[in-house]
């Protein structure tokens, strides 16, 4: 028993030290940048050339920050709302690498935003910002969700909105589970999806499970959400907000062999 005691003791010091260690060498890390960043102003202002210095050390500022914690891209994804104009939103995330004419409005443009923690998609129609999605490609990447107070990967999906059964399953070039909503009016009635889409990231069980739910729709089954347990079991990784119908923003997510192409080669 003593014994017991001894190795718990001693296993609590060095998880206490691990995370003093890793504590320690963040700070290091941010340290030796202020200093550099410093050295680097000072020099700069000297020779006059501050307004360059001032965009390079605010770029590698946000580039440590988002390195280190998600902060920085929470605050952006904030910031979104449909109906903002796309000049505002060019400001606020750069230009896309990658853009697609939609099959159903062809006077929408879906331009994608893809960053190693999760992918933006928006839609935008005559220079204004008609939709947008967010993915998030690791478990532990909290998006806020737009006009909802709540995060995705956060809780099973059930707890976000009560049903409305209105789901969506494929389970071919993509694999996800989808439900639809209309918001409020308030909430001046955007079409509202929110469910899983594997990148990666759902266990084999949760894959099954969408597998065969997206056979019986196939075969024209009627399944109805309320009889289905899945929504316990899933965390969502998605959501997507628009004036469109939802078909119009599942239009906009890629396969696996199109995030392939696009964005690991």
């Amino acid at each position: 028993m003593e014994n017991n005691q001894r190795i718990d003791e001693l296993t609590d010091k060095l998880e206490a030290l691990e995370e003093e260690t890793e504590e320690f060498q963040q700070k290091s890390f941010l340290e030796k940048f202020r200093n550099f960043a410093v050295t680097l102003m000072l020099l700069m202002i000297s020779i006059g050339q501050w307004n360059d210095t001032k965009d390079v050390l605010l770029s590698a500022y946000e580039e440590v920050v988002s390195r280190w914690t998600n902060t920085l891209d929470y605050e952006k994804l904030a910031k979104l709302r449909v109906g903002y104009s796309s000049e505002y939103v060019e400001n606020l995330l750069g230009l896309p690498q990658v853009t697609k004419v939609s099959k159903l409005s062809k006077n929408t443009i879906f331009s994608y935003y893809s960053t190693p923690k999760y992918i933006l998609t928006t839609a935008v129609t005559n220079n204004r910002l008609s939709g947008f999605s967010v993915i998030a490609l690791k478990n532990d990447f909290y998006a806020p969700i737009a006009y909802l107070d709540k995060n995705l990967n956060e809780s099973p999906l059930a707890s976000y909105i009560p049903s409305q059964e209105m789901f969506v399953t494929d389970f071919g070039n993509a694999e996800y589970f989808i439900e639809s909503y209309e918001l409020s009016r308030n909430l001046m009635f955007y079409d509202f999806s929110l469910g899983v889409i594997n990148y990666g990231l759902l266990t084999e069980s949760l894959r099954d499970e969408i597998k065969i739910l997206n056979h019986q729709l196939n075969n024209g089954e009627d399944l109805l959400l309320s009889d289905l347990s899945i929504q316990d079991k899933i965390l969502p990784n998605y959501y997507s907000v628009s004036e469109f119908s939802s078909e119009h923003m599942m239009e906009s997510i890629l396969s696996r062999y199109e995030i392939a192409a696009l964005f690991e080669g």
